[in-house]
């Protein structure tokens, strides 16, 4: 007997139960809709209708309807942990592993957050659709290179390199050298960067840093 898609993210035994185990596990989260062209939507789920409808809102508002049979696929996407480009910042998303009573993403059980606004500012980034599609699809520059090109003509404020590595513009130092960046691994500040340097000045963190030696091509790394 096939499962439906309903069926599959709740491991419900049946049809009449996924109902009941969609609205206790992802009423209100996040999940990901691929349309018939295969493009990835997320859309939030809303619930069941008298109608005999399981309800999803886009991230224009738009209500959506889907019956028990779709052949639609719906995925639930929750990455642990990673740095993300979005607008002109780099942010982090980090799951909460004690909220796991939904299985979908939500507020209650991510946070999503700029490392560099966190210096002076606990509250988290305030997320959207757009924004969570951001941190499911994650776009790192083509090289550091690029990054750092773009943070010298101030098109960013921070810049992922990949899933643990940031850089920012210069935002605590008094010193106005427009070449000076900062390097980051994950939330912790670990370096900087200087003419075509890396330097390393966290002493828990230079393996990573030599893990990822590629990252930092074409420039210098000073341990």
């Amino acid at each position: 007997m096939t499962t439906t898609v309903w069926q599959n993210l709740t491991d419900a035994l049946n049809a009449s139960m996924s109902v009941d185990e969609m609205s206790k596990k992802y009423l209100n989260t996040f999940l990901l809709l691929y349309t018939a062209n295969n493009e990835p939507l997320v859309v939030q789920y809303k619930g069941f209708s008298d109608d005999g409808y399981f309800l999803f809102n886009d991230e224009n508002g738009v209500r959506l309807k889907l019956s028990n049979n779709t052949d639609l696929q719906i995925i639930n996407k929750f990455p642990e942990r990673c740095l993300f480009n979005h607008d002109k910042l780099a942010l982090e998303f980090i799951r909460h592993p004690m909220r796991q009573y939904k299985r979908g993403i939500c507020k209650d059980n991510v946070d999503i957050y700029s490392p560099v606004r966190r210096l002076i500012d606990k509250r988290s980034y305030q997320w959207t659709h757009k924004v969570l599609k951001s941190a499911l699809f994650p776009q790192y520059p083509a090289s550091c290179q690029e990054a750092i090109d773009k943070l010298v003509n101030k098109e960013v404020l921070s810049i992922a390199l990949n899933e643990c590595f940031m850089l920012s513009q210069n935002v605590t130092s008094t010193q106005k050298n427009k070449q000076l960046f900062y390097l980051w691994f994950s939330n912790k500040l670990i370096g900087y960067f200087l003419k075509d340097t890396f330097h390393i000045k966290h002493s828990l963190f230079k393996q990573e840093v030599l893990d990822n030696i590629h990252l930092f091509k074409p420039f210098k790394l000073e341990i």
